[in-house]
Formats: structure tokens, C-alpha cells, sequence
């Protein structure tokens, strides 16, 4: 096996733990100061808070170690892979409060989370890609893994 600088970088479950943390913070929030009903931008600033910086900064995170785990392949540009993880976090933070203030950059910034997941994932299948010449398993491991991070 090959040395590595962390096998599962530590800052994005960090990160994916706080957002967790803040998730619960900002829904007691809600329930005790919000007097609307509806998808309003508590709901969808909460809404993007668990699903962007908790559920996927935390599987962003974990397949920069599984993809060489279980395929024997090593990320081709995992410097890339990791920068990618740390402007979605950024990227992250950033979409949270635009809507949680109701600012104009919601938009940039939504394209700024989009434009890192998309950047993590060219280089996962790329990396993923290299999977095909290898053994039976490993290539059944990089086509299951290859789908599954395009959904």
C-alpha cells in the first residue's frame, strides 16, 4: 500500500460534525422564533445545512479513502480531490448564510458548492476509470462507486 497523507482528512468530518451541530442549533431556532409555516429560508437554510455540509462534506470526505481502499487504484489528483472538499466546505458556509440572510449571492455562491462537487467528481471518476484494467472485484468496486457518486 502506498503512503498517505491522512486517509480520511480529519477537517471535512470536523467541518460535517459542526454543521450537524449548528443543524440542530438553527432548528431550535426555528421552532422557537420562526412564526411562519412553509418552506421559508429557516427551512430551506436548514434544509441545505444537513444536506450539503453534513450528509455530503461527510461522504466527500470518507471516499478520498475509500475509492483507493477498495479498488487497489490511487486517486490520480488527490491534491485536486482534497482542495475540492475545502471549497465545498467554504462554498458551504457561504450558501448557508446567503440564505439564511436572504442575500443576493445565493446564487454565486450555489455555484460556487457546484462547481467543487462537480471538480471532485471528474477527478473520482477519473481516478475510478483506472479501475477497469484491474481485477474482477476492483472493477466491480469502481463501477458501483463510479455510479453511485454520479446520483
Amino acid at each position: 500500500m502506498f503512503a498517505r497523507r491522512h486517509w480520511i482528512p480529519p477537517g471535512g468530518l470536523i467541518f460535517a460534525h459542526a454543521c450537524h451541530g449548528a443543524s440542530w442549533l438553527l432548528l431550535l431556532w426555528i421552532a422557537l422564533f420562526s412564526s411562519t409555516t412553509g418552506l421559508l429560508s429557516p427551512a430551506i437554510t436548514w434544509i441545505h445545512l444537513v444536506a450539503l455540509g453534513w450528509f455530503t462534506l461527510a461522504a466527500l470526505s470518507v471516499l478520498l479513502h475509500a475509492i483507493p481502499a477498495f479498488t487497489d487504484v490511487r486517486w490520480r489528483t488527490e491534491s485536486v480531490a482534497r482542495a475540492c472538499v475545502l471549497v465545498f466546505a467554504a462554498g458551504v458556509v457561504a450558501l448557508v448564510f446567503a440564505l439564511g440572510t436572504s442575500t443576493r449571492s445565493v446564487g454565486a455562491t450555489a455555484a460556487l458548492v457546484f462547481a467543487a462537487l462537480i471538480g471532485y467528481v471528474a477527478v473520482a471518476w477519473e481516478s475510478l476509470a483506472r479501475a477497469r484494467n484491474s481485477e474482477r472485484v476492483e472493477r466491480a468496486i469502481a463501477r458501483a462507486r463510479a455510479r453511485s457518486i454520479a446520483v
